[in-house]
Formats: structure tokens, C-alpha cells, sequence
């Protein structure tokens, strides 16, 4: 990655636009970035580094904190680097999120981040923050720490490496190379093994309480699993016994307890034998009554025959009374209906003739209906005229109001396009002074102007404070001519509007010279309008009377077409009515003799059938009794003594059944206790010792990597990892000590001397000159210089390798210079510029004395109140 130009503006200390031209210095060569302490050198490459990623350099600074505190409120922050990898050129535009005073009023806004990386090849430009991010970490191929390990050496970083003991060397190491995650790993490991030797433990007591639970023996009995398994077989096999026993018991049990259900019955079917006996007594006593009864009924059924007779011609002369009666009613109701129906056709007559007369009158009213209807539609047509030309004012001013809002905006887009156009020519203006301003300082005293051929140059043109670039006034231009094209538009739209107005007025001009007063149409149509609504329900009413009279005729021949048929019926019943008077006699004297003849026929008929059902039943009853005496007697024989006896037994041989089966199941609860036991501490025992072989696996692993495992080098993960990385970087490191020491000195890592150190990282040197081998702490100020910036270079070297060879052809190298004597300084900067034969070089350094070696600077001054200005000298 080389950088080509970077321009910031408002950031850090730098308050306006500055454009540091980096393509100037070649492709390769010594650059100074030089100026006052806390001027803003180091800031440069901070810029750069958001520019790439985003974020600062530093450790110290935040994004929230690059706003510049001298900048204008309108001023931008924003960081713009143009550079070049592989030959392929990108262009990335970083502005953070900050906060600026509000353009009105007062108070603060939040100005949003915003980022851009375009390409040189026609591809879209991204703009999404994380995309950039990805892209910029692809085509670089570095990360933000490694970007500053490689093209970042920062002097005093490694001279602390140098001379640092070696805990403190781990943590410095640490910080160079992230072997952070490499420690963690080494105290989780740590502590995964501790947390399962805690779980194995809580295993094998979980494993000796499941041990000492178990009931059929106790634990002193007890050594092996198969023990347990052997005593526990045996439990089942004396199971099995018992319940063999136990079911021979019990069949003994059933045979006695059916001997005592057979005796049981033999006693019960003697007592029923006894109970008929005394039955049969009863029953030849009730037959004989009942029969004695049943003589007594047989005669009385003449009689009962001469009711019936009696109650047949009561009813036929009930019914004759009851018609009677019925017909000297209906021969009342329908002379009664005949006057109403009468009355009705008296009033029907009347309503006809004064209904017939009520319409006459209606339909004269019609006549006038036709005309006001014509000339209502006339009315309306003529008011729809009207609005149309209502509609047409409305729009002709709203027409006008976009006419006026267009001029306006005409007039205000010319303004602004006025000023833009001002800004253009003068920053062209200045652009071009300018140039004459750089080419003046490449002017040389005798040497001819390039321009105008003149050796003497009394008065060179300056360049300006502030100084205006190619791409300013290129974008200036741009936008002058879109703004142009906007003024254009405008304009059109201004003359379309006035030509919209133009055309509404003369319509409406048109349409208001013809027209009628629309108020006295509206009132006109407002009255013909209440007359037709009168009209209408004249009409509505008309038809309604014409349907009352239609039905009038029809209930009218309805009406004497009843009187007719009640005339006819009522002539009907009175005949009928005079001759059953002749033969009606009373009927409630009928009714009570009728209901007491029916009171002694049911009475009758209810003895005789009770006496029937309870002969029958006293008869079955003494059939039954004389079957079950009819069979063998039943003797008695001591049977109660039996069965006392049996029962006795029987008792006895339940209590001991119970207490053999409550015995059995307890056996068989401690059996099936004690084996679901045994399968879970089997399967305990199980996993408890693959646990035990995982848990030594994990603690050997664990040891290891921290340096624990007995018979091994006591070195820890971390320190292993950081010693492969430092033996990189010193192998590295060597080939420039080597170098600016003329062959004096070379780094080398002390080895530990026995396997209870857990060192590793200790430095040392080679003294060629003496063969000795001696501390760092030994070398002079400008040796430990050399010493210090060869391993700055070694780590850039390595990490560039440990990345496939990503090449960097820029390189920063910050501090460091101050304490060289010459002859020391000359080496480091013979040998810096060997390294910058092919990659560009920037050394950062306040050093007066570098000034007087590197001719390519970029000079830092800072103005007070005004902030810091960068110019590129080459």
C-alpha cells in the first residue's frame, strides 16, 4: 500500500483544508515529518489510519475527540486519502459523528458520520460503513493493529522490549504479538479441570451413598459389583420359594372355604322348607274367603247388565237436549250478524261517494305538472353553467398563486447561482496564482524562469495562506453547471405557469360575458322544486284513494254476499230449534242419573277383578309351597356345629396367608429396591470412571499449557507462543544489527538452564568481537538504539510474512532520534535508507540535526488561535 495524497480538514489540531501531496517523495526515499513537539506530526499518520479504518492510532485518542477546536462551526470534518495497491488506485472519505453549533438559532446538532470508497476502474463507490470496512481489509490485507505493526515503528515501544525484565517483557510482548486469547485459553483450561475434579467428587459420594442404601446387606459384606449382583440373585431365588409355599396355602384356603359355602347352602334351603310349611296354612285360609266372595259378585251380574241397559237411553236423550240447545244459540248468533252486516253495507255506501268526489278535485290539480317539470330541467342546465365558471375562477387563482411561487423560486435559484458562479471564478483565480506561487519557489538565482527565460527573478510570486487544489476548483466547476441546468428548468417551469394563467383568464372572460345571475336561477328552481314535491304526493295520495275505492266496491258485494248466506243459516237453525223442543227434556236430571249409574258399573267391574287377581296369586303361592315340600326333607345332623367349626379354621389359616403375603412383599420391595439400586450405581460406576479418564486427559492437557506437568520444560502456553514470534522477530532483527553494529553485535534468546523456570523470553547479546555472550543491559545508549530499532523492523518483517507477504510501501518511523551521537545517527540513516530503496520512509522527529540530512520534509507549524498548517518541501 502506497499512499498518494491525504487531505484532512477540521481534524485535530489541523483547522483548514491541508493537502499533503505524498506522491511528491517517489515511489521510494527519506521523508522528515518535522516540527515543534505537540505540533500535530504524529497527527498525519493518525489521519491516514481513520482514513483506512475508520479509527485513530493511537491508544489515547477517540473518533468522538478528531474534531478540530479552531475550526470554522462550517467547516467539515473529514479525512480523504488517495493510495495506490498493486497498481490499482482507490480514493476512501471518512467524516465521524460530531457535534457543531446549529446554522440558526441556539444550541448544538449531531453531524453524521459518513463514509465512501470509490474506485478508479467504473465500479459504484460504497458507502455502507461495514462494506468499506471489509473491503479495505481486503484489498490491504491487513487489520488496523497489523496495518500499525507493520508501517508504524514506534521507537521507544521496542526500546522498552529491550531493556525490559522478563514479566514485564511478557506483558509488553503480549500487547505486540495478541497472545491475550492464548492466556485465557490457559486459565480456562485451568479452570474446566478444577470444576470436574469437583464433579468427580461429587460423583463417587454420589456413588458410596447409593452403596449405603442398599437393604438386603450391608455395606461391610460388600466389596465388588459382582458380590452385589451374586447376593442379590439369591434374594430373588428365596422369593420364588416363598411364593410357592404361599400358593399352596392358599389353594388349601379356596378347597375348605367352597366345603363351608356347601354346608352353608344346605342350612339355608331347610330354613326355606320350614317358611313354606307355615305359607301354605295361610294360603288355603284366604283361598277359601276369596271363593266365598266370588259367589256373592256372580250374583249380582243381572243387575249389573240392567244398568248398562238403563245408561244407553239416558245418553241418547242427553244428546238430543244438548242439540237443542245448540241450535236455539247459533240461530241467535247468526240474527245477530245479520244486523251487522247490515250496518256495514249502510256505511260502505257513504264512504264510496264521498271517496268519488275527493279524486275529481285531485286530478284537476295535476293539469299544471308537465310544464314545470320542462322547465325545471331548463333551470338546472343553466346553473351547471354557472359553476363551471365558478370552477374556472378557482382554478385561474391558484394558476396565478404557482405563477408567483415559480418567479420567486427563479429569483432565488438566480441569486444563488450568481454567488456560486463568483465563488468558481475566484477560486480558479486563486488556483491559477497559485500554480504561478509553486512555480516561483522552484525559481533559482542565474538560472533562466521556465515562463519567461529571465536569470534575475526580482519578484517572485507568493503562494496564498490558503491554498486552493485542482479537484476544488474542478468540483466548483461541476456544480456551476448543474446549478445551471437547475436555473434552466426553472425558468421553464415559470414561463409555463404564466402561460396556464393567461389561458384561464381569457376563458373565464369568455364564459362570464354570456352568463346569467346564478341567485336568481337557484331561487326560481328552488320554487318549481316545492311545487313538484306537492305534485308528487298529490299523485302518490290520488293512487292510494283510487286503490281504497277499487276495494270498497269489492268489500261492498262482499258484504251482501254474507248478509245473504247469514240469512239462509239463521233461517236453518231456528227450524231445527223448534222441532227438538217438542222432545228436550231436562239434561242436568239426565246427567246426575247418568253418573250414577256409571259410579255402580265401575265399582263392580274393580271388585270382581281385584277378587280374580288375589285368588290367583293365593293359589300360585299355595302351588309353590306344596312343590318345595313335596321334596326331601332336609334333617339337621349337627350342620351348625360344622360349620361353626370350618369357620374356625378357615380364620386361622387367613391370618397366616396375610402374614406370609405382607413378608413376601416386603421382599420383594427390598429386591426391587436393592436391583434398581445396583443399576443405577453400575451405571454411576461407569461414567464415573470414563469421567475419571476424560478429567486425567483435560488435567494433563491443562498442565501443560501452563507449565505445570511434571518431567516438562515449566514454560506456559503464552510465553511458548510469544518465544516463537520473538525468535521470528530477532532472526529478523539480526540481519540489520548485524548491519549498523558492523558485525559487533547479534540478539539471541536465552534458553532456561533447568525445568523449574518458567522463563523463555530472556534477551541477550553477542559480542563477535570477544565471543561473549552478555546482557542487553550492557550496550550504550546508541547501541541499545540500534538494537532497539532493528527489532521495530524484525516485527514489521514478520507480521508482513505471517500474512503472505503483504508488502507495505510505506513505512513510519516515530521518535527515537534524540539521544544518537553522529557516528550512530549515520548508521541508522544509511542503513534506513537501504531500506528505502524500494518503500517510502517517514521519520517522524522534532530532531533539528535530521533536518540538515533529509532534503524531502513536510513541515508542521502551529499558529496560535489558528491551529496547525502542514507544507511538503521537497
Amino acid at each position: 500500500m502506497r499512499p498518494l495524497q491525504l487531505t484532512i480538514c477540521a481534524f485535530g489540531p489541523y483547522a483548514r483544508t491541508q493537502v499533503i501531496d505524498f506522491e511528491r517523495f517517489g515511489t521510494g526515499g527519506l521523508y522528515l515529518i518535522t516540527g515543534d513537539t505537540g505540533a500535530g506530526k504524529t497527527t498525519i499518520f493518525d489521519a491516514l489510519v481513520y482514513a483506512l479504518y475508520g479509527s485513530v492510532s493511537g491508544d489515547v485518542r477517540e473518533v468522538n475527540m478528531l474534531r478540530s477546536r479552531y475550526a470554522d462551526p462550517k467547516e467539515q470534518t473529514y479525512a480523504e486519502l488517495v493510495f495506490q495497491v498493486r497498481d490499482q488506485t482507490y480514493k476512501v472519505y471518512r467524516s465521524p459523528e460530531y457535534e457543531r453549533p446549529k446554522e440558526r438559532g441556539t444550541g448544538f446538532t449531531k453531524q453524521k458520520a459518513v463514509c465512501e470508497l470509490a474506485f478508479f476502474d467504473g465500479r459504484a463507490p460504497l458507502t455502507k460503513t461495514a462494506e468499506v470496512n471489509e473491503q479495505i481489509r481486503q484489498i490491504i490485507g491487513l487489520s488496523r493493529d497489523q496495518f500499525k505493526q507493520v508501517c508504524l515503528i514506534s521507537q521507544n515501544d521496542f526500546l522498552k522490549v529491550l531493556l525490559a525484565k522478563t514479566d514485564e517483557r511478557t506483558k509488553i510482548l503480549r500487547s505486540l504479538f495478541k497472545t491475550e486469547a492464548f492466556k485465557k485459553l490457559q486459565e480456562r483450561l485451568n479452570a474446566q479441570a478444577n470444576e470436574k475434579k469437583s464433579a468427580l467428587a461429587a460423583m463417587e459420594r454420589s456413588l458410596a451413598d447409593k452403596i449405603g442404601q442398599l437393604e438386603t446387606f450391608t455395606a461391610d459384606e460388600v466389596f465388588e459389583l459382582e458380590d452385589l449382583k451374586h447376593f442379590l440373585q439369591i434374594c430373588h431365588e428365596r422369593i420364588g420359594q416363598q411364593k410357592a409355599g404361599l400358593e399352596k396355602k392358599q389353594a388349601a384356603y379356596n378347597e375348605d372355604l367352597v366345603r363351608l359355602g356347601a354346608l352353608g347352602e344346605q342350612q339355608k334351603k331347610r330354613k326355606a322348607q320350614q317358611e313354606a310349611a307355615c305359607k301354605l296354612e295361610e294360603a288355603k285360609k284366604k283361598i277359601a274367603g276369596l271363593e266365598k266372595e266370588k259367589g256373592r259378585l256372580d250374583e249380582q251380574k243381572e243387575l249389573y247388565r240392567k244398568w248398562i241397559g238403563e245408561n244407553s237411553r239416558l245418553l241418547e236423550m242427553a244428546r238430543q237436549s244438548r242439540q237443542y240447545e245448540e241450535a236455539k244459540k247459533q240461530a241467535a248468533h247468526y240474527f245477530a250478524g245479520m244486523n251487522d252486516v247490515k250496518k256495514s253495507l249502510d256505511e260502505l255506501a257513504g264512504n264510496m261517494e264521498k271517496r268519488s268526489k275527493a279524486l275529481e278535485k285531485m286530478r284537476a290539480d295535476l293539469e299544471n305538472e308537465a310544464e314545470l317539470t320542462a322547465r325545471r330541467e331548463q333551470l338546472l342546465h343553466e346553473i351547471e353553467t354557472v359553476r363551471q365558471l365558478e370552477r374556472l375562477r378557482k382554478q385561474l387563482e391558484t394558476a396565478r398563486k404557482n405563477a408567483v411561487r415559480q418567479q420567486e423560486e427563479y429569483g432565488r435559484l438566480r441569486k444563488a447561482f450568481v454567488e456560486l458562479e463568483h465563488t468558481f471564478r475566484q477560486s480558479r483565480l486563486s488556483y491559477l496564482d497559485d500554480q504561478a506561487g509553486v512555480l516561483a519557489q522552484l525559481l533559482e538565482e542565474g538560472k533562466p524562469c521556465p515562463v519567461c527565460g529571465s536569470c534575475t527573478h526580482p519578484a517572485p510570486a507568493a503562494v496564498s495562506g490558503h491554498v486552493v487544489s485542482k479537484d476544488d476548483v474542478d468540483r466548483l466547476e461541476r456544480q456551476v453547471e448543474q446549478e445551471r441546468e437547475v436555473l434552466q428548468a426553472q425558468a421553464n417551469k415559470a414561463a409555463l405557469a404564466l402561460e396556464e394563467q393567461d389561458r384561464l383568464r381569457r376563458e373565464v372572460k369568455e364564459r362570464s360575458e354570456n352568463g346569467q345571475d346564478g341567485k336568481v336561477l337557484e331561487a326560481e328552481l328552488d320554487s318549481i322544486r316545492k311545487r313538484l314535491e306537492r305534485f308528487s304526493r298529490l299523485s302518490g295520495q290520488i293512487r292510494k284513494e283510487e286503490a281504497l275505492a277499487a276495494k270498497d266496491v269489492a268489500d261492498k258485494e262482499r258484504v251482501r254476499n254474507d248478509l245473504q248466506q247469514v240469512s239462509m243459516l239463521y233461517a236453518q237453525w231456528k227450524a231445527k230449534a223448534e222441532q227438538l223442543d217438542k222432545s228436550a227434556e231436562d239434561l242436568d236430571v239426565l246427567e246426575k242419573r247418568i253418573a250414577e249409574n256409571q259410579q255402580r258399573i265401575a265399582q263392580h267391574e274393580n271388585d270382581a277383578a281385584l277378587n280374580a287377581r288375589e285368588l290367583a296369586r293365593y293359589n300360585a303361592l299355595k302351588a309353590q309351597c306344596e312343590g318345595m315340600l313335596g321334596d326331601e326333607t332336609i334333617r339337621d345332623d349337627g350342620l351348625q356345629e360344622q360349620i361353626d367349626r370350618l369357620t374356625a379354621h378357615l380364620d386361622k389359616k387367613k391370618e397366616e396367608i396375610g402374614c406370609d403375603k405382607l413378608a413376601l412383599s416386603k421382599e420383594e420391595y427390598v429386591y426391587a429396591h436393592d436391583r434398581k439400586l445396583l443399576e443405577q450405581i453400575e451405571a454411576e460406576q461407569k461414567e464415573t470412571e470414563e469421567f475419571r479418564t476424560r478429567l486425567s486427559e483435560l488435567n494433563n492437557l491443562a498442565e501443560t499449557l501452563n507449565g505445570k506437568l511434571s518431567g516438562h520444560a515449566k514454560i506456559v502456553l503464552e510465553s511458548y507462543v510469544q518465544a516463537a514470534y520473538f525468535d521470528e522477530v530477532i532472526d529478523q532483527a539480526n540481519v540489520r544489527f548485524m548491519q549498523m553494529s558492523q558485525g559487533h553485535y547479534e540478539l539471541i534468546r536465552l534458553q532456561s538452564g533447568n525445568k523449574v523456570s518458567q522463563t523463555g523470553l530472556d534477551l541477550g547479546v553477542v559480542d563477535h568481537y570477544n565471543g561473549s555472550v552478555r546482557s542487553v543491559r550492557s550496550l550504550s545508549g546508541g547501541e541499545s538504539f540500534e538494537a532497539s530499532l532493528s527489532l521495530a523492523l524484525g516485527l514489521a518483517d514478520t507480521v508482513s510474512a505471517m500474512h503472505g507477504g503483504i508488502s507495505c510501501d510505506t513505512m513510519f518511523i516515530d521518535e527515537g532520534f534524540g539521544t544518537l551521537d553522529e557516528e550512530t545517527l549515520s548508521h541508522a540513516i544509511d542503513m534506513l535508507a537501504q531500506l528505502a530503496a524500494h518503500k517510502s520512509i517517514g521519520i517522524i522527529s522534532h530532531v533539528s540535526s535530521l533536518k540538515e540530512r533529509i532534503d524531502a520534509q513536510i513541515v508542521v507549524r502551529r499558529k496560535p488561535g489558528e491551529g496547525a498548517l502542514a507544507k511538503v518541501i521537497v
